[in-house]
């Protein structure tokens, strides 16, 4: 009775690797509690936290806790905690610079991918105790004949002769050699799996969101027994669990049918670790999920088992789903890559389509021929090279492996030349899918980081007026791009299938032919999505720094408009909004709408709106501390001349989901909550998760609920903190070293992003991203202002901070005071000061406040902004009359 919290220490009896207490404090509650946060490990079993004295080390309590492997809520998931570095998007994204090809290297594959396969049994079927069969079956669908590594090298080129300065391609091999296992998962198939779709006896089972962390969890505690787990894991850069099919027929329970109990081929991803005797190591690795068979009732293979198997590793190096999940509109349907990407397909095995290829590192840039009209209105002829005949040192002399036409920056299309190539595992059903074995064709890609995409990344052109494309069969087919064949272009070009060479028929001759637009093209950027979730052209502007949220106080909202078009546009229009910070968007609210200005050919206008924001905002009980904007541009018409308007729409709005915060610490970090709006936009009910990442090794992150089931139309809040691992018992000391080095003078980098998991869709199931949200943490000692007061026509006031929680006048840095008259305090107006040595400051209040002060009440509010070692802080609103 009568104890602090500074009076006990907390700990995990059983130390670091069965959990954690965070040594971060926060405000006491209302209650008059301290909050303490209990982190459990991945390890099932019994443990204890315990609470000693400060000045003695005698126990004071100790409390049992139990950490199970699986989760028994299929609609709400556990908390999660991330310490350190994990980066979910760290294999890159789409995009690149303005001149050159885009899309180059984006998702690198490496040249060796290692794949750990391990059979899995849950308690319904076992694998039979003469594993022989099933261990070659999977290790020859992974290194034998047929098998992904020779799938693999043949669609990268793959050659191990060449010199360490050419990339070589990607090949696979399986760790250790062999198949591991069987693990058993001690769970029943229905708290496992749940039915892809209802109704469908042949339709499969997906993994429920707990079950890819239970296998991971089974495999480290094998491996770990067997004092293998450090070694193999760290050799392997993707798992195959290759689960036991459970009955040959539909099974009924109760009155209900339900599907043949066998996994559907998906991927997605989960967290794996191995003991040493000093310390627990935890990774986030791909996985991927398998039938070890089909039902043996099943009437037809739905699906090639080693295709199967080339898809879900596609998505382990980093690549998407290509085909409809139900969600595109029908024009966007007809465009579906299908045969002609692994990444669309269900059938035919081809390869990778050109973009693909270029984003996983496999085309050197110089392949590639490239076409910007808006920098040189010309077109020209080009030897296109077979896709399937490149080889590592690219294609031969004269000839290209694919075109990139610019429509803007990260928006290309690409043409290349596919050719069926005998002895190939790849595109041997082109002619049969695509009308010929050999083909020019064109892919449109346009990643535009929108919350909910109306389209894949990669989609094929849109039939031209002629019909011919994008799919060129026969020399002297085109395809034409105008207004018909697509309303959203800014240059009407040709590209046309001269014919095949006649000397080689890995060579196609082409040409391309431009007709110029007149017209403006307005463009603001979207954030680029995969972790990175701010606009480059929305920024804040307010009293405590650029992107830093301070409620309740008044702040500027920037878009910078782009006119990437030949004609001027007059009379822009611009509209801003904002929602609190969300990871799967819902309704917005509207801001007034800036002035509307003129955006000359080729110039960048700067649009500016005021924005108050709420001094408090609370969704289901959870305080909002961090918000999003959009900006959208209405459509240039031009009055007078319709062959001026603008005809590119869908790159006129962009969404910033950023915040830039400081995290403050006097040996310990404070701990910050606040939460992440999350809306299902679907006529369904569907499963979102909430996976956070961050750069960093020195901060913490937390998440309510690792998943949430809403129902349509459905808003939910998720609570979400973070805190630096300054005190950390643990961490502190190399949290200590890297303050003191200056490592933070770049912020640490912590995003949230929500991935669907599709509900009944067709297909693989892997989840699909759905919008983000990023802040930027700055760490910083603890500061506080005191003695904030008007004398005659100035305020003053002092800085303090907490050093080891030793007091001490701060002397660097800025101020922005803030002032407001209590009758109209959206009129706000801003004075700032340097911070004396002394740690005085001292602001003179502008005169128009001097003009009402002494007829009306006049508040005002002092902000530190910080230094690369102080953190922020308010004084919060004070009376000045």
């Amino acid at each position: 009775a009568g104890l602090g919290p500074a009076d006990v220490t907390f700990a995990i009896e059983e130390g670091p690797a069965a959990g954690f207490v965070s040594a971060a404090t926060e405000p006491i509650s209302a209650a008059g509690g301290h909050r303490f946060v209990v982190g459990a490990g991945t390890l099932p079993g019994e443990y204890h936290v315990v609470a000693h004295l400060v000045s003695d080390g005698s126990l004071v309590a100790r409390a049992r806790f139990r950490v199970t492997a699986h989760w028994p809520d299929d609609d709400t998931g556990p908390a999660v905690v991330l310490t350190g570095k994990q980066e979910v998007f760290a294999r890159g994204f789409w995009g690149g610079g303005p001149t050159g090809p885009q899309n180059i290297n984006r998702v690198p594959a490496p040249e060796l991918w290692r794949v750990l396969v391990v059979l899995v049994n849950v308690k319904d079927r076992a694998f039979p105790d003469a594993l022989g069969p099933a261990q070659t079956t999977w290790k020859d669908m992974v290194v034998g004949g047929r098998s992904m590594k020779t799938f693999y090298e043949e669609a990268s080129g793959y050659d191990a002769t060449l010199g360490p300065a050419t990339p070589l391609g990607t090949t696979m091999d399986i760790v250790s050699g062999a198949v591991l296992g069987p693990v058993r998962a001690e769970v029943g198939w229905g708290d496992a799996f749940e039915p892809m779709t209802q109704g469908s006896t042949w339709g499969g089972w997906k993994p429920k969101t707990t079950f890819w962390q239970e296998c991971a969890t089974a495999v480290c505690a094998r491996l770990q027994d067997d004092g293998i787990a450090e070694t193999l894991l760290r050799q392997t850069d993707a798992v195959v669990f290759v689960v036991r099919t459970a009955s040959d027929e539909g099974v009924t329970i109760g009155d209900k049918a339900f599907p043949a109990k066998y996994v559907w081929p998906q991927a997605s991803g989960a967290t794996f670790w191995w003991k040493t005797p000093f310390s627990t190591s935890f990774i986030r690795k791909p996985a991927v999920f398998m039938p070890d068979i089909l039902p043996l009732s099943i009437p037809a293979a739905p699906f090639a088992f080693d295709e199967a198997l080339s898809h879900e590793l596609g998505h382990t190096l980093g690549l998407e789903d290509l085909y409809n999940r139900g969600g595109f509109p029908a024009e966007i349907s007809v465009r579906e890559a299908s045969d002609l990407d692994h990444m669309s397909s269900n059938g035919s095995w081809p390869y990778f389509s050109l973009p693909n290829k270029m984003r996983l590192g496999w085309i050197d840039p110089a392949w590639i021929e490239t076409f910007d009209f808006g920098q040189n209105p010309n077109g020209r002829a080009v030897t296109l090279h077979a896709s399937e005949a490149l080889t590592r040192t690219g294609p031969p002399p004269g000839r290209r492996a694919g075109i990139e036409v610019r429509i803007r920056d990260g928006w290309n299309y690409y043409f290349e030349y596919r050719r069926t190539q005998m002895g190939q595992i790849g595109d041997q059903s082109l002619a049969a899918t695509a009308g010929n074995s050999q083909i020019v064709v064109g892919t449109d890609v346009n990643p535009d980081g929108a919350a909910l995409p109306a389209r894949p990344p990669i989609l094929l052109l849109a039939v031209d007026a002629d019909g011919e494309g994008p799919v060129l069969d026969a020399a002297n087919e085109d395809y034409e791009e105008t207004d018909i064949t697509n309303p959203t272009r800014l240059h009407d070009f040709r590209l046309i299938f001269d014919q095949i060479d006649l000397a080689d028929p890995n060579a196609a001759q082409v040409r391309v032919e431009y007709v110029r637009a007149h017209r403006p093209e307005l463009q603001i950027s979207p954030a680029p999505g995969r972790g990175n979730w701010k606009s480059p052209d929305i920024d804040l502007l307010g009293p405590l720094g650029d992107n830093r949220v301070a409620k309740g106080l008044r702040h500027t909202i920037v878009a910078r408009v782009h006119n990437r078009g030949s004609l001027a546009a007059d009379n822009v229009k611009v509209s801003l909004a904002w929602l609190p910070f969300t990871t799967s968007p819902g309704g917005w609210t509207n801001l007034a709408d800036p002035p509307r200005q003129t955006v000359a050919a080729g110039a960048t206008v700067t649009f500016q709106t005021e924005w108050d924001i709420p001094a408090g905002l609370k969704i289901n009980d959870i305080e909002v501390e961090h918000f999003c904007v959009k900006a959208s541009i209405e459509a240039f018409v031009d009055p007078l001349d319709p062959s001026h308007n603008e005809i590119v729409i869908s790159n006129n709005w962009a969404q910033s989901n950023f915040n830039t915060t400081g995290v403050s610490h006097g040996s310990p970090s404070e701990r910050r909550w606040t939460g992440l709006s999350m809306t299902n936009q679907l006529d369904t009910a569907a499963i979102y998760l909430t996976v956070p990442e961050q750069d960093s090794d020195h901060f913490r992150a937390y998440v309510g609920q690792a998943w949430l089931r809403l129902g349509a139309g459905e808003t939910k809040m998720v609570e979400v903190a973070y805190e630096s691992l300054a005190g950390d018992p643990e961490h502190g000391a190399a949290f200590d070293l890297a303050f003191r080095e200056h490592q933070f003078e770049q912020p640490a980098r912590l995003a949230f992003t929500s991935f669907l998991m599709p509900p009944g869709e067709p297909g693989c199931a892997a989840p699909v991203v759905q919008w983000g949200a990023e802040l930027h943490l700055r760490p910083g000692q603890r500061t506080w202002i005191e003695d904030f007061r008007r004398e005659g026509e100035i305020v003053r006031g002092q800085v303090y901070g907490s050093e080891d929680g030793v007091p001490q006048t701060v002397g660097r840095g800025r101020v922005n005071v803030v002032f407001w008259t209590d009758q109209r305090p959206e009129r706000q107006l801003t004075a700032e000061a340097a911070v004396e040595p002394s740690g005085r400051f001292t602001v003179l209040i502008p005169q128009e406040m001097m003009a009402v002060i002494d007829q009306e009440p006049v508040s005002g509010e002092a902000l530190y902004l910080g230094t690369i070692v102080w953190a922020p802080c308010r004084s919060g609103p004070w009376p000045l009359t």
